[in-house]
């Protein structure tokens, strides 16, 4: 709802936290984090924290001052490279070493607008290794890891805060 300061969402009944508002709304719940994280006083990253019945969160729809963008920036970074941490941790070497994963630098990240840029070069990853795992005819091994990876990345992805590239309602280019 629109209000003088900004749109806005009071929580209907206690209970309610970012991640449920962000996916009924179609806001990721990592953005509503970094636009409510001082007011409410939130945990690190904490999306699960539960709101007490009209709670009134901001909604950055789209991001007016610099300091909103920054916030929202520094905390998607800060996720982004926990996330890819984490891939170089658990995904196969086949995996990492696949464009455009490999040649991805982690400076970039912060200069990305969204999270479905990221997004989408993960996607593009677990594809070209798919498709050279076919072409080169590398077993079952390399596509089973592949498939286990796209699960992964959607799990992960929702529970870091994320929505899909098509779950999200609210984008700024459409204000």
């Amino acid at each position: 709802m629109p209000t003088p300061l900004g749109w806005a969402y009071w929580t209907a009944r206690s209970h309610e936290t970012l991640r449920t508002i962000g996916n009924k709304i179609g806001l990721e719940p990592l953005t509503l984090y970094s636009m409510n994280r001082w007011h409410h006083k939130l945990k690190n990253y904490d999306i699960d924290q539960e709101f007490t019945a009209n709670s009134k969160l901001s909604l950055p729809v789209p991001p007016f001052e610099d300091w909103e963008t920054e916030y929202i920036a520094a905390d998607r970074t800060k996720i982004f490279t926990r996330l890819l941490d984490r891939i170089d941790e658990v995904w196969p070497e086949v995996l990492r070493n696949a464009e455009p994963l490999r040649s991805l630098k982690r400076e970039q990240l912060k200069t990305y607008p969204d999270s479905g840029t990221l997004y989408r070069q993960l996607r593009e990853t677990l594809d070209n290794a798919e498709a050279a795992a076919k072409k080169f005819n590398d077993g079952d091994e390399t596509l089973r890891d592949v498939q286990q990876c796209r699960k992964q990345l959607v799990t992960r992805w929702h529970r870091d805060g994320f929505l899909l590239p098509d779950e999200i309602a609210f984008k700024a280019d459409e204000q």
